[in-house]
């Protein structure tokens, strides 16, 4: 073929090539049918595989397939590749619009759960974007909200992935709240403790009292946690309810026992201070206990109390010289002459050597 022949030859090819066979629209047509049938014979999950692999990189044709493909499958996997590559982009407002406008697949496959995660991992990126303190803290007010969905409608995992989140955002009525429906269903001491801290730390007694009355339940020794909370929370009435337990459970120290009579005597209520030791002395009857209950009865002066007291110790004593000696004295303060006959009668057998 000659030369001239060849040129003539390539400007009608090139004519051809630069006709418009097809319009815009005929082509979004051929590409839309292109995608139904692809995903149709396509294996499943291969078209998925593929878009959200990192060869391909062409976004803007990607997002055509994507949106086609939502319109005849309601499949969240292809939410979740669109929104994260708009993540990926830094595009977080767009990403939020994205997701809630294909809200209905998730709802359509019962993966609200899923949704709402998604949801909160775009807030929180936004969140700790360059945008300005108001804006900020609707966005805050909005994550707590998402928050709240996803431990009402979530597994215990989903949960615990709440507490850590609005303990680490700083939303500790959601972490106190949180932690508490958590400690309720796994019965553990830890998360009681938890909510127990974060109830303290809001000043939230009443919540405090509820929760370390239900941690004692499991562990007696939490009680003494409960002494403090009703008193910094002036609450008599649970004050008394877990002083009475924890002496009933014999758990308790000299120093609780004073702690419990004191803050009574403070009250005034000498009556209730002194039904304490009579409590404490079915329980414990050690030389200190039976001591500061004996000086309890005479600040109350319930002399009949002081001669029972000293009459149900006296064998138990029979043999400590001290012990004797302050018998014997009380007895001398609430003139029983009978009492101190007894008393000085056993000590001068003592001192004689006689331990019968």
């Amino acid at each position: 073929m000659s030369e001239s022949r060849l040129k003539e030859r390539l400007e009608y090819l090139k004519s051809i090539a630069q006709t418009e066979i097809f319009t815009n629209w005929e082509l979004l047509t051929f590409l839309a049918l292109f995608i139904v049938l692809g995903y149709v014979f396509f294996p499943k999950g291969k078209i998925e595989k593929f878009l959200s692999s990192p060869e391909d990189t062409n976004y803007e044709l990607s997002r055509i397939y994507l949106e086609k493909l939502l319109k005849i499958s309601s499949n969240p996997k292809l939410v979740f590749i669109l929104v994260e590559r708009e993540i990926g982009l830094g595009d977080y407002k767009i990403a939020l619009k994205t997701l809630d406008k294909y809200r209905e697949v998730f709802m359509k496959t019962e993966k609200e759960e899923e949704y709402l995660k998604l949801r909160y991992k775009i807030l929180k990126k936004l969140y700790f974007s360059k945008i300005d303190k108001t804006k900020r803290e609707k966005i805050k007010l909005e994550m707590e909200e998402v928050l709240e969905k996803i431990a009402e409608k979530g597994t215990l995992k989903d949960k615990e992935f709440v507490y850590r989140e609005a303990i680490s955002m700083d939303m500790p009525k959601l972490a106190l709240k949180t932690s508490e429906e958590i400690a309720v269903q796994t019965g553990k001491i830890v998360w009681y403790r938890r909510a127990l801290k974060l109830a303290l730390a809001l000043k939230k007694w009443n919540e405090a009292l509820k929760i370390v009355n239900q941690i004692a339940e499991k562990d007696p020794k939490f009680l003494k946690e409960g002494l403090i909370i009703s008193q910094t929370a002036k609450d008599k009435e649970s004050f008394r309810k877990f002083a009475q337990k924890l002496i009933e459970s014999g758990k308790f120290t000299l120093k609780d026992l004073k702690s419990i009579v004191f803050f009574e005597l403070s009250q005034r209520d000498y009556s209730s201070a002194e039904k304490f030791c009579i409590k404490a002395l079915k329980k414990r009857t050690d030389r200190n206990t039976v001591d500061f209950c004996l000086k309890v009865a005479l600040w109350t002066k319930d002399y009949r109390e002081v001669k029972k007291i000293i009459a149900e110790s006296f064998n138990r004593f029979r043999n400590d010289r001290e012990m004797l000696e302050e018998f014997l004295k009380v007895a001398r303060m609430v003139n029983d002459r009978e009492l101190q006959l007894k008393l000085a009668d056993r000590l001068l057998k003592l001192v004689n050597g006689e331990n019968r």
